[in-house]
This record gives C-alpha cells, structure tokens and sequence, in this order.
C-alpha cells in the first residue's frame, strides 16, 4: 500500500528521530565507559579516608543517578520518536501523533532540565577544587560561582521557554552551552594557574626543581578541563548548522558527549589519582609535599639551613592532589 506524505512533516519527524538515534547510542556507548570509572573511582574513594570523603562520595553517587536517568529518558524519547515517523508514513492512528508529539515533549524537557542540573553538580566540584588548591579563598571562586548560577538560570529558561508548536527557542539554545564553556575556562585557568604558581614558588625556596607531582596535577586539570569545553563547544557548533541529515547525526553524536562527559571528566580525574603511579623523591624533599592548610607553608620562625633567603618550607600531605582527587 503506497501512503502519500508531507515532505515537510516527514522532514521534521525524519531529522528529529535520526538525531535521537545518534543521540542515544552515543550516550549508551559513553554511559558503558563511565560506568566502568564510576566504580573505580567509589574504590579508590572508600579506601582513602573515606571519613574526609563522605561529600565527593554523594556527589559521585549524585552524578550516576543523573546520567542513568538521562540515559533512560534517551531511550523513551528515541522510542517515541520512532514510533512518531511509523505513523507518519503508515497514516495509521494519526490522532495519536499529536498525543505522542506532547509526550516527546515533556520528556525532553525532563531531560534537560536533568542535564542541567548534572551541568551544574558537575560545575561545583570543579568549583570546590578550585576553592580547596586556593585555600579557601572565597573571593576567588565568588566569579565562578555567579557564572555557574547564570549558566543554570539560563539552561532553564532555554529549555521551558521552546514552543513545541512553532518549534523556536525563545532564548538562543547555544547561549547556557557558550556560558558553560566560559565558566570552566576561567576554573580551569585560575586552577591550573594557582598550582603552577606554587610550583615556581617551591621551585624558588627550594632552589632546586620543583616535585614532578605539580607537572602532573596541571595535567590532569587540563585534561579533564579541556575535554569537557570540547565536548560543549561540539554542541555550539553542530547547534549552529542547518538541519539536514548529517547536522542531525553530528548534533545527535556531540549531545550524547556532552551528556556523558560531564560525568566522565570528574570521574576521571579521581580514577588517574587513584591509579597513577607515585612520583619518585626528588632529593630534596618528600614526594608527598603538597600544602595542606596553606598553598605553601612559609615559616618565617624556622629558618633553613640551605636558604639564603631564610625561610624554611614545611612538607606536609598534598592538598593539590588531595583537592584533585576530592574534587575532580
């Protein structure tokens, strides 16, 4: 039996389930890999003073309920979107494509208001990190944390503000993932950059090299930092092409990165920590020197002997790497 079709509607309904087929499997695929950390890391997390860690451990926890339930609500909305092109073409019960229309809807907008939050949880222990390897600064991480609040007012307006009757966003969809981008750049830059100056400082009371163990948290917090403003800037950019069918599968595959790499970029971090190897001493002072109240103990009372400036340094239990693994 031959069905006669609107292009247009067939056009819509075509390039909305194709995106959701990519959408998902990307984030099936991704939600496998972050599974496999997010078990790693509550080991690694249990076995390290799992008193001092109670706040990461429900944050971990926190993230993992918020991508199952957005992997969840992928495979409803791909399913309603499936069914939504079969009785487009078959013409059979067309009454209900309008009922199914709505139910895609409204679980769309449960998932991003899901993403957003998960956006969020995520953004705060980049932001906890950052306010730990400062010392507890609060005026440093005030910037930040108005951009993370901006960033979630404006995920929300975003998503409750779309007509799905006209199909137009009333607030461009691109501007919280561009305000996203902006606010972990500036953690990742005052992060990065705060840890950096603590190895120039050590390497300048020392007078020697400073511990290896520095070169490597910088790494690590650009990594995760970079990977996560990759994957949300891959959104800004397949969100700016006009739909055609490889838009759709490029803007289906990048939200199925964005939605999984917000769990998988602090995960890892925790995973690496936990793994990694211990840096070997470097002759001058433990490996384990890290500062733990202060970024660098200088006591001006305890003299060096080997310091012409006078000041000796305290080695104490690393919070760079402690701040790395409890806020990753």
């Amino acid at each position: 039996m031959e069905h006669s079709v609107d292009a247009s509607s067939f056009t819509v309904y075509w390039l909305n389930m194709l995106f959701a087929l990519y959408a998902t499997s990307t984030t099936l695929l991704l939600y496998g890999l972050y599974v496999m950390l997010f078990t790693l890391s509550v080991r690694i997390l249990r076995r390290r003073n799992p008193g001092e860690k109670q706040a990461l451990l429900v944050a971990t926890y926190t993230m993992l309920l918020l991508g199952t339930l957005q992997t969840i609500l992928w495979l409803f909305t791909t399913g309603i979107s499936v069914r939504m092109t079969q009785v487009l073409v078959e013409q059979d019960a067309m009454d209900s494509l309008s009922r199914l229309w709505r139910l895609y809807f409204t679980l769309d907008v449960a998932q991003n208001i899901v993403f957003v939050t998960n956006s969020c949880v995520t953004d705060m222990l980049f932001l906890y990190r950052c306010y730990i390897i400062w010392g507890s600064r609060w005026k440093i991480i005030a910037t930040p944390a108005l951009c993370i609040l901006s960033t979630v007012v404006l995920g929300v307006i975003a998503t409750v503000s779309y007509d799905s009757v006209t199909q137009v966003h009333y607030i461009d969809r691109r501007v919280p993932f561009i305000m996203n981008v902006a606010t972990n750049v500036l953690l990742v830059c005052l992060t990065a950059g705060r840890i950096w100056w603590m190895k120039h400082e050590a390497r300048v009371l020392l007078g020697t090299e400073s511990p290896a163990r520095y070169a490597t948290a910088i790494a690590m917090i650009l990594e995760s930092g970079s990977i996560y403003c990759l994957c949300l800037i891959f959104q800004v950019v397949a969100q700016s092409l006009v739909p055609s069918n490889a838009s759709n599968i490029f803007l289906g595959v990048a939200t199925g990165l964005g939605q999984q790499v917000v769990n998988i970029a602090p995960t890892l971090i925790v995973v690496r920590v936990g793994l990694g190897d211990p840096v070997p001493n470097t002759g001058v002072i433990s490996s384990k020197l890290v500062f733990k109240s202060t970024p660098l103990d200088i006591l001006t009372s305890t003299r060096s002997p080997d310091s012409s400036q006078g000041i000796g340094v305290r080695a104490t239990n690393s919070q760079v790497f402690e701040g790395s693994s409890r806020c990753a």
